[in-house]
């Protein structure tokens, strides 16, 4: 039986932990090699095109065009195009025009810099008029997107989603076993041996093992497709008194009720991790399954739900998905 190489990156892109694993013979490993630099070249592009955090940003070009029609590059199209279809379908619990929200709430910068500006709680206001995303325009024709005046975009998770499924087709066409990871964000198929599939670790942020180590709720094993993990452990910071996070709930305009920590009420959701045909889908099934409570979310994803009380919830049909997905198997670990 052949053996594979794994040919492996590591990096910080689109200002989260980026991994690119490639499983290939090792006649094969240049080209493996090759194929990681273009890969992250790629990334290194598409966050240029989508961030919120760089003015000279295309996103942020566009969020400055509200009210007038913009010719967008067909990366930016493809994004804004996938981001309201996520709204549509979740009757906006996904919402990308969030933005002006996330930043009276604290979240202008990167989170883990974020400075404030004296803001208290006390002075933010309560939120606009919902459903804002419906008021945004395609013109598939042409290319180009208008934004109701005043509304401003910001494609969070679902752009890494994106990112991960699109740099795959893109750059590692010619290789079956591929392994991306992009923040809370993975898409993959193959394995790292022959007739293998990938090992994914689903954390367990409730859980202080006494050697200071990430724990583990469960481990499962897929051959095809995304997975995206969403939770708000890592992404706080202090306004005023009140501790914030960047999972806003649309219905009403802030953070969501989740655990972020021993402080908080264990009976809530404290992470999601779901599996989908795509990377942008799992993400979007991800949040929906935190601010819905349960797993099961859209169709065609399966997953599972940790609560801060310590019990979690698998979908029901989660060994069939993985099964069908590779053959793969799901083992818990508590």
């Amino acid at each position: 039986m052949e053996t594979l190489a794994i040919s492996e990156r590591y990096a910080r892109v689109m200002g989260s932990a980026c991994s690119i694993h490639v499983a290939a013979p090792a006649v094969e490993g240049a080209a493996a090699e090759a194929a990681i630099a273009a890969g992250f070249a790629w990334l290194r592009a598409a966050e240029a095109c989508l961030t919120r955090f760089d003015a000279a940003s295309e996103l942020s070009a566009l969020n400055r065009a509200g009210g007038t029609w913009f010719a967008a590059s067909a990366m930016l199209y493809a994004v804004t195009e996938a981001a309201l279809a996520a709204a549509h379908e979740t009757a906006g619990l996904f919402d990308p025009t969030l933005l002006e929200r996330l930043e009276m709430l604290g979240y202008a910068a990167d989170y883990r810099t974020s400075v404030q500006d004296g803001t208290t709680a006390r002075d933010v206001p309560a939120p606009p008029a919902t459903q804002l995303w419906r008021g945004v325009e395609l013109d598939a024709a042409t290319q180009r997107i208008r934004l109701p005046e005043g509304v401003r975009l910001d494609f969070g998770g679902i752009g890494k989603g994106w990112a991960a499924d699109a740099v795959l087709e893109h750059c590692f066409a010619a290789f079956p076993n591929v392994l991306i990871v992009l923040g809370g964000d993975m898409r993959l198929r193959g394995g790292p041996l022959p007739g293998g599939l990938w090992s994914i670790a689903v954390a367990d942020p409730v859980q202080t093992p006494p050697d200071g180590q990430e724990a583990q709720l469960a481990v499962l094993t897929l051959g095809a497709g995304g997975v995206a993990t969403s939770g708000a452990t890592e992404h706080q910071w202090q306004q005023g008194t009140l501790t914030r996070h960047h999972l806003l709930d649309p219905r009403t305009g802030f953070p969501a009720h989740i655990w972020l920590g021993p402080a908080t009420a264990g009976d809530v959701p404290a992470m999601a991790t779901v599996l989908a045909e795509t990377a942008a889908r799992a993400e979007v099934a991800a949040k929906v399954a935190l601010l819905r409570g349960t797993p099961d979310t859209l169709p065609g994803t399966a997953g599972i739900l940790l609560r801060g009380d310590g019990r979690a919830q698998a979908s029901t049909h989660l060994t069939e998905y993985l099964h069908t997905h590779g053959g793969g198997q799901l083992w818990w670990l508590r």
